[in-house]
């Protein structure tokens, strides 16, 4: 814009000329020529000095040979601080014919302007406005890009939000599946060698884990139950944790949730060296840790282990097993135990001759949303 500016001091040879866009505390300055500081540096002018607010407000040229004689203007500070005698100024306009401000020239002496002149500043302020139309043009099309751009990224988030919480829900009713079939599963054993047994058949196809083991509530510390027939360097070498180690089954325990660690970097953020040292000498990559319910208790926790990256809500994994006869049993709950003997093998009554492990009316089922360890 500097260069209308220029053009008009040049061209009606005044020594101050200036693009005015008036606002409604101030007039800016995106183009100027002849102006003093501070006026040049701030690029804008106090209304109190605006000529070119009444070319706007009448949408009229205005022509003033000499401001001092003029009853509109001869108290405008603007004569004192800008030199302001002879002021010409034209109408500068958007496409909708809105005047937004005027191109002007200014003298430091009175003057009686030429008609040649004027027109000249006219031609001038037609194409100082087609500048401005095309500039606010684009301003429109950059803003609009960027509303556009922000409206994208929106939908991105939003479908991107509602597929995880798909797999979240996926996930969760796989784990709430996994637990039912174990409880089924479970329901016909006789002692903890055989609940081991059983855990370690109850995942079959691409999908079976490197490990799968079950840890026993005792107090504020959790047991391995050893496989009693295949030796595994899990169960060799931690086979008691407090609840208070920084281990996923131990968080599972204490938060009496399902706990998903899907690879080493979630391991890393979320849990102790020692966890971290202890799965990598195992070789697995991704955990899942599952808590088991009681009527009235938790009663441990099952830990399946892979060695590769795993997605736990994919389909493959646990087999279906033989449905039980549930003409004589309630199922209410997956994966509950009755507390009047928490484990098959226990030195406690069980309930009943033939099942040890049972569901209630009372149990909570174990169908929390799985989270990924952070």
């Amino acid at each position: 814009m500097d260069r209308f500016a220029r053009l008009v001091s040049r061209l009606l040879r005044v020594p101050v000329a200036f693009v005015s866009l008036v606002e409604e505390d101030r007039q800016i300055l995106p183009g100027l020529c002849g102006l003093p500081e501070p006026w040049a540096g701030s690029r804008a002018l106090p209304l109190s000095h605006s000529l070119c607010r009444y070319v706007v407000a009448s949408g009229q040229p205005l022509v003033v040979p000499d401001a001092r004689a003029d009853d509109r203007l001869r108290t405008n500070p603007a004569i004192a601080d800008l030199g302001l005698i002879a002021y010409a100024g034209m109408p500068l306009t958007d496409a909708d014919g809105l005047v937004l401000g005027s191109l002007c020239a200014i003298d430091h002496e009175p003057r009686t302007w030429g008609d040649g002149e004027l027109a000249d500043l006219k031609d001038l302020a037609a194409a100082c406005s087609a500048e401005l139309c095309l500039r606010i043009l684009s301003a429109q099309s950059r803003s609009a890009q960027k509303v556009l751009e922000t409206a994208r990224a929106a939908a991105e988030r939003a479908w991107s939000d509602a597929e995880r919480l798909e797999q979240e829900a996926q996930a969760g009713m796989d784990h709430a599946e996994l637990l039912l079939r174990a409880s089924e599963e479970l329901a016909q054993t006789s002692g903890l060698e055989d609940v081991r047994r059983r855990l370690r058949d109850l995942f079959v196809g691409v999908g079976k884990p490197s490990y799968v083991g079950l840890l026993v509530a005792d107090e504020d510390e959790l047991h391995r139950v050893a496989d009693p027939d295949i030796e595994h360097s899990v169960e060799r070498e931690v086979l008691t944790l407090p609840v208070s180690a920084a281990f996923p089954s131990t968080r599972a325990m204490r938060e009496r949730r399902a706990v998903f660690v899907p690879d080493r970097e979630a391991l890393v953020a979320g849990y102790s060296p020692e966890a971290v040292g202890f799965f990598d000498r195992m070789g697995f990559t991704t955990v899942l840790c599952l808590p088991l319910w009681g009527s009235r208790a938790l009663l441990g926790v099952l830990a399946v282990c892979w060695a590769k990256r795993h997605e736990v809500g994919s389909r493959s994994g646990p087999r279906s097993p033989p449905r039980p006869d549930t003409s004589r049993r309630r199922w209410s709950a997956p994966c509950t135990w009755t507390n009047a003997s928490p484990w098959p093998g226990s030195s406690r009554k069980p309930c009943s001759p033939t099942s040890p492990l049972q569901t209630t009316s009372r149990s909570a089922p174990c169908t929390s949303r799985p989270r990924s360890a952070t």
